[in-house]
């Protein structure tokens, strides 16, 4: 075990013997005060619960040798942390660090990252801990630590890791400017600047660092940034926290240096910053296309008081409005409340909803529009039709809602007796077994269209929802399409429930059997004809033999359809053979 702290090292030094203090006589033992942890639920003397010097020596002797390690970053006791790190693992290394990074202890960092860089520590979380000690150091003014971690840490050519520093630099930049820590923001400013990462800004429009410095009211911070050139910072926030600060003329200035005014306009309608773009607004910045784009662009978000106030202008134009109501309907974070907020407007025209409607893909929306709205046939047909082409089992995700949008469209007179039928056939064929089930009782689907989903669900890994379609009504034809689906998908189980179909005579004529023989043989697959061949006593007739002999391609098949020619042959009870 390591040693303890010595008295060179530590002013609150662990006494080399254990003090030994009697309970008093007159009062019992109580566990002492917090804050000490490791001493909770002992009891101790009264004398030394008085001693706040001496249960901190007990606590610290109580320490396991990686709490020990955290406990000496945390108060910067170097030479005793020194002591400690060979006998802790990989993980109290690093987060030693991002303890003594916090705290500012220069001599417990570099102790700290010798020991991480002898180690070759390559660990992603430990990776991740260095990025958090970095922002701990800036957040705190930690100039000295802040230098010494970044001119340690590498990411090499990792291109993972250079792209989270780059983050982790232009997060530290924001920390300290919102702390004030004017030096710390100079040496990240003109650390970003010499610091090289390919397709990575750290002084770009993704920085909050100026926001950050005038939410924290930092005005020498504010002033640095704004004057310092080649900087774009994110106006946006920057022009936010200015107005929500009250300080008009700094907004002023800030606006000035926008680049992209009439995107700052739509952006801050677009993030629900509702007083900053009042504020534009009331300063002239009320042009009608300015605030059409905007309220198109903002139906996409969650922002319905903006919306409010941008329709209130009295600017928003029709064609506008029905943009941006089929951009909700599309694509909005929101789309049910969105769409019902801009259906209360009684704004949208019939063709407009229409045309949402049918390229919507989300059946609470087609539901709601359905209640509210008059759709025309060929709408609800036209949605109809393209749900019957996303019920695919490849994406779960537009099958799901293919299905969901069939179940609340079937019920409509206007969709025709084949499109009901092609649903239900593709649903079969797709193994959506409940929307079979429902689409099945609809009085619009023939005997002939059973047969064919009883065909299509052949292809089936599981023969449930093919023999789940049969009954008597079924063709022989269907029975033999089914056969020749399974077969070719080499589905053997409903080849076997298939095979059993062929040989109830009373149902399906022989002829049917004796086809699918000559289409196993064709599809070069041994194992449906064995099925065959072992289903009945039945003969097979020499034409039929003969034409699958000169139907099959494969070896195996031949020679299989040729045992079966010769132990006819010599059957006497053959009625070909006599």
């Amino acid at each position: 075990m390591s040693k303890r702290p010595s008295s060179t090292c530590i002013s609150r030094q662990i006494p080399t013997k254990r003090p030994r203090f009697g309970p008093s006589r007159d009062q019992p033992n109580e566990p002492p005060p917090s804050p000490y942890p490791r001493l909770k639920g002992a009891h101790l003397p009264p004398k030394i619960r008085a001693l706040p010097h001496i249960l901190q020596q007990i606590d610290v002797f109580l320490m396991t040798d990686d709490e020990a390690a955290i406990e000496a970053a945390r108060t910067g006791l170097a030479e005793w942390l020194d002591d400690l790190i060979p006998e802790v693992d990989d993980r109290t290394v690093t987060n030693a660090i991002l303890e003594a990074s916090t705290h500012g202890h220069i001599a417990c960092v570099e102790v700290l990252t010798d020991e991480y860089e002898d180690r070759g520590i390559t660990a992603y979380t430990s990776w991740e801990t260095l990025q958090e000690a970095i922002e701990a150091a800036a957040a705190n003014g930690h100039l000295e630590v802040l230098n010494h971690l970044l001119s340690t840490v590498c990411p090499g050519s990792d291109t993972l890791r250079k792209a989270e520093l780059c983050g982790t630099t232009r997060g530290a930049l924001g920390v300290a400017a919102e702390g004030g820590h004017l030096d710390v923001v100079k040496f990240m400013v003109e650390y970003a600047k010499v610091t090289d990462y390919p397709g990575h800004e750290m002084l770009g429009s993704e920085c909050s660092a100026l926001a950050r410095a005038i939410s924290g009211g930092h005005k020498v911070v504010v002033e640095y940034l704004l004057n310092l050139e080649g900087c774009s910072w994110d106006f946006r926030a920057a022009f936010v926290a200015a107005v929500d600060a009250g300080d008009k003329a700094l907004a002023d200035r800030i606006y000035v240096q926008t680049p992209e005014k009439d995107e700052l306009f739509i952006m801050l309608s677009c993030r629900g910053n509702l007083d900053a773009l009042k504020y534009l607004y009331e300063t002239g910045h009320n042009d009608a296309k300015l605030i059409g784009q905007a309220f198109v662009k903002t139906t996409n978000w969650e922002g319905n008081d903006t919306l409010e106030f941008l329709l209130g202008t009295g600017r928003v134009s029709s064609e506008a409005f029905e943009k941006g109501f089929e951009t909700a309907v599309e694509s909005a974070w929101d789309r049910v409340n969105m769409v019902q907020f801009l259906l209360d407007k009684k704004r949208a025209s019939a063709k407009a909803i229409n045309k949402a409607f049918v390229v919507v893909q989300d059946s609470d929306i087609l539901k709601m529009l359905l209640e509210r709205e008059h759709i025309w046939d060929e709408s609800i047909r036209a949605v109809f039709e393209q749900a019957t082409g996303n019920l695919s089992e490849y994406d779960s995700r537009r099958g799901q809602s293919g299905v969901r949008i069939i179940k609340l469209l079937h019920v409509k007179d206007c969709i025709p007796s084949n499109m009901i039928g092609k649903a239900f056939v593709v649903a079969a064929e797709k193994g959506q077994s409940d929307l079979v089930a429902l689409l099945r009782r609809d009085g619009r689907i023939s005997a002939r269209m059973v047969g064919a989903a009883f065909a299509g669900s052949a292809t089936r890994k599981k023969s449930d929802m093919v023999m789940s379609l049969y009954d008597t009504t079924i063709s022989p034809d269907a029975i033999l399409a089914a056969f020749s689906n399974a077969a070719a998908q080499e589905r053997l189980r409903n080849v076997k429930k298939l095979v059993k179909l062929f040989s109830d005579h009373d149902l399906v004529p022989q002829e049917f059997k004796h086809k699918a023989f000559v289409i196993a043989a064709r599809l070069q697959y041994d194992t449906p004809l064995q099925i065959l061949c072992e289903s009945g006593p039945d003969y097979w007739p020499l034409t039929i033999l003969k034409e699958a002999l000169a139907a099959s391609r494969e070896d195996e098949v031949k020679n299989l359809i040729r045992k079966v020619i010769c132990d006819q042959l010599y059957d006497p009870k053959c009625p070909w053979a006599r």
